[in-house]
């Protein structure tokens, strides 16, 4: 009969590595993203004060997250669970917004960033102030900027903030279109800035 326990331990050790390396290459691939990604301002949406703040998570949402498929250029056919590329152009007020939806991320030119994002839900025929012209449909998405961890007390504040339509988000967004929240402008002032580490 032959002894095992080397053999184990080398396979713990081994594991421990792995498991090491990956959690490593995740660390770094979210700071690489904050240090080199271009950098947006998104304004936030106000949301329905019953399903605001779990601890302290603060739960965003954004205009460019539900977009009709008749203002916006790009594919017009889109179903649950699909991937979505919203390409995104500066205003005057240097907030980004929505002009055009795909299947496949295009290329790049001028001043345009595609943001990476999933299908949540197809709803239809849109309705609003503008009069739908066609097939129109809303289409709601997901582009994991969502939720932003605040420091302890700080939620209920920043809440009153959103819903106030006093508060946006800075962004960074890499080429390949995945975004992460650098931070959090209020009045026009970057606040709540996310560490590197």
């Amino acid at each position: 009969m032959t002894d095992s326990r080397p053999s184990t331990a080398i396979t713990l050790f081994a594991a421990a590595i792995i498991q090491s390396a990956i959690l490593g290459w995740i660390v770094w691939d979210r700071i690489d993203l904050l240090r080199t990604g271009r950098p947006i301002v998104l304004d936030v949406a106000p949301v329905d004060p019953r399903d605001l703040f779990r601890g302290d998570y603060l739960v965003l949402s954004y205009p460019i997250a539900r977009l009709r498929t008749d203002l916006v250029e790009g594919d017009k056919d889109f179903a649950l669970n699909d991937r979505v590329y919203v390409g995104l152009r500066r205003t005057e007020t240097d907030a980004w917004q929505a002009f055009s939806m795909h299947h496949a991320r295009p290329q790049l030119t001028g001043e345009v960033v595609f943001l990476r994002g999933t299908v949540t839900g197809v709803s239809g025929p849109a309705t609003g102030d503008v009069p739908c012209t066609g097939d129109c449909k809303v289409v709601a998405m997901r582009f994991g900027i969502e939720s932003y961890f605040v420091p302890e007390g700080e939620g209920r504040r920043l809440e009153k903030l959103r819903n106030d339509n006093r508060l946006q988000v800075a962004a960074r967004v890499t080429p390949d279109g995945e975004a992460a929240i650098a931070g959090l402008i209020i009045d026009g002032t970057l606040r709540y800035e996310e560490p590197l580490f």
